[in-house]
């Protein structure tokens, strides 16, 4: 790429080249921030220091890949100063290795249109990231980030002093991965969100990515059952040509995609809670470890950019949910968050009929894949009809495409039902299942205990034949969520 052209940095601003004639100037904008350098640790930089930084370098980088720019006001007062650094360090990324606002103009929004004028030019020469490091610990620069849409990406630099984040921001990705704005109820979450490399590169290239949930690994299944499952289920998703992103909350973070030693720790289960939507802040500000649960990860799920999710079978309204309230808030994720859940309906231990009734009220489209009626997990069968279903995996995306293009908000929900050789007979889990319900009453078993507590006891009565139905059932729908999200990412 040739030498950019500053001039198309901006369309409202003054923008040039720094020169030596205004190195006295930015020392003077320099001293003027005394909060920026008591947090670095430093005193503002001198005449010969702003010299020195028109000068400096990254490693493999030449003066023609360096723009040190001034932003002048009508009369020809320095405004503010970039240092800005082109294919660095890739060539898809646009550093940013200092950028400073004259104190009488901050607080006003002058930083932030100067910063959108840039990323959209940057934009407009096809850069596909804007990326740069903060002091950790000096909130106003984290702040200011943040607003603009940058989020905290890897791990901070510990290896000098001060500490450094990097924060970067998407540019221009395909509309069905933006990944670089999300704004849930007027916060900026991407601070949370920890994307493993794998996944993350996926999403900017708007390859297929497929979310799995990790309360089945943590709550659903025992040690080391559950780590052996974990591997197939990602091997599975891969195995269809898209990529896995197990979702978990750890150390304060929301995981999007997990490393070998993370599913080790959802999978040994030691304090590992069950992270529901309203879970979610109090997990994130304790530290605590979560698994998501099929409505959590939904949430993770939008807030990333990733649209299809695969999981073994929602929540639902609970067996005298009418009298009780007793009901699954993945129900209200499908209707506001716009993922698609793959899955292999509901469990006998809920009321399918009125979940679907709910579903129904909610505006959530209900598709079955292969079947007409509405799946019960272990059983193929529930006696419910459906009104929809495709013919393939195709005509699917096809679907998720136009409810999203429309701009309609809120998920679907992709019946896929066990295969017949994996399947259990509806009446045989029937008298199991109120059997299950018995014992938890007796105990008096409820809440978010109530689901792993049925589960276990099913698995007791059925001699551990409903646990391997549910691995089953789960790897399926993992594949055919695969599927769905590489016809997608076609679209």
């Amino acid at each position: 790429m040739g030498r950019l052209n500053v001039r198309k940095f901006t369309h409202a601003h003054n923008m040039r080249y720094i020169t030596e004639a205004e190195f006295a100037d930015i020392a003077a904008l320099c001293a003027g921030n005394p909060l920026y350098y008591e947090y670095y640790g430093c005193p503002p930089p001198t005449v010969d220091e702003v010299h020195a930084d028109l000068e400096a370098l990254p490693p493999g980088k030449s003066k023609r890949d360096k723009y040190y720019l001034g932003v002048f006001g009508r009369n020809g007062q320095l405004n503010a100063v970039l240092d800005l650094i082109v294919g660095w360090p890739d060539a898809e990324t646009a550093w940013i290795g200092f950028f400073m606002v004259d104190a009488a103009l901050q607080g006003c929004g002058e930083g932030s249109r100067i910063i959108s004028e840039l990323l959209e030019a940057l934009t407009g020469y096809g850069f596909r990231r804007a990326a740069l490091g903060v002091v950790s610990g000096n909130p106003q620069a984290e702040a200011f980030w943040l607003k603009n849409g940058f989020y905290f990406y890897g791990e901070p630099r510990k290896d000098r002093s001060p500490v450094i984040r990097t924060m970067e921001r998407i540019l221009n990705p395909p509309d069905k991965v933006r990944t670089h704005h999300i704004d849930i109820g007027g916060s900026h979450m991407n601070e949370y969100l920890d994307i493993k490399p794998e996944v993350r590169e996926a999403l900017e290239a708007g390859a297929p990515v497929v979310a799995l949930e990790s309360t089945i690994l943590s709550h659903g299944m025992p040690w080391p059952e559950n780590l052996d499952f974990a591997a197939k289920v990602e091997d599975v998703v891969r195995s269809e040509g898209a990529v896995p992103a197990t979702m978990a909350v750890m150390g304060g973070k929301l995981k999007v995609g997990l490393s070998q030693e993370d599913l080790e720790v959802m999978c040994r289960a030691d304090g590992v809670g069950k992270v529901s939507r309203r879970d979610v802040p109090v997990y994130i500000a304790s530290g605590r470890n979560g698994a998501t649960t099929v409505a959590t990860t939904m949430l993770i799920a939008q807030m990333a950019g990733v649209r299809v999710f695969a999981t073994g079978g929602i929540g639902g309204v609970h067996r005298h949910g009418e009298v009780t309230m007793d009901i699954s808030a993945d129900l209200q994720e499908l209707a506001h968050t716009s993922v698609a859940v793959v899955c292999a309906g509901a469990k006998q231990i809920l009321d399918i009929g009125r979940t679907l009734e709910y579903l129904e009220t909610m505006g959530v489209p209900v598709i079955g894949v292969g079947t007409d009626e509405f799946p019960a997990f272990y059983c193929r069968r529930s006696g419910h009809k459906l009104d929809y279903a495709a013919k393939d995996e195709a005509e699917i995306a096809a679907i998720l495409k136009a409810k999203w293009a429309l701009g309609m908000e809120g998920g679907v929900l992709i019946a896929n039902p066990i295969d017949e050789a994996d399947g259990l007979d509806f009446n045989y889990m029937e008298g199991i299942i109120n059997v299950a319900l018995e014992a938890a009453d007796a105990a008096g078993v409820h809440g978010k205990d109530i689901t792993p507590f049925l589960l276990a006891k099913v698995k007791e009565l059925t001699g551990g034949e409903s646990f391997k139905s549910n691995v089953a059932l789960a790897l399926n729908n993992a594949r055919v969520a695969a599927k769905i999200a590489v016809e997608y990412a076609k679209k």
